[in-house]
């Protein structure tokens, strides 16, 4: 919840929905099936480079001040692998924290990140296609968190 409240100035309540919808939506298509209880089912520090408090410290620092801030180091040190948002401010410092294994991504971002890794190649050249196909109700999920276009 407070995710998508946490704003500079009060939000509009259609802002709020929007802002609703895209964590519904990304939490949707980023979901893992598991066979674990719920409870379980936390991200896997397994493979990662562990830094010392302090390294992780000093690259949260960069991050401006306020809630911003303690989501992002929530977010590290739950060993998250992506922090998506588009608050411009907080994504200046994306280097930051790659040491620690956290991308802050835009949504845009990861679909590019996706793209590069060759998740969709098969959407662009059909004739590529591998089985098993990626999972398109995530892509859907991805595209509808993504604001209307104006007007």
């Amino acid at each position: 919840p407070a995710t998508v409240t946490d704003a500079k100035r009060k939000l509009s309540q259609e802002r709020r929905v929007s802002r609703l919808n895209a964590f519904r939506e990304v939490t949707s298509a980023l979901q893992l099936v598991s066979d674990d209880p719920p409870e379980l089912d936390l991200p896997s520090r397994d493979g990662l480079l562990v830094l010392p408090e302090r390294m992780l410290e000093r690259a949260v620092s960069e991050i401006p001040p306020g809630f911003d801030r303690a989501l992002v180091s929530s977010a590290a040190r739950m060993g998250l692998h992506v922090f998506l948002t588009r608050d411009k401010g907080i994504l200046r410092h994306h280097g930051a924290l790659r040491p620690s294994g956290l991308l802050l991504a835009s949504p845009l971002d990861i679909f590019e990140e996706l793209l590069a890794c060759g998740a969709f190649h098969c959407m662009l050249e059909p004739r590529c296609a591998y089985w098993p196909m990626p999972d398109q109700m995530r892509v859907g999920h991805l595209i509808r968190a993504l604001p209307s276009p104006a007007g």
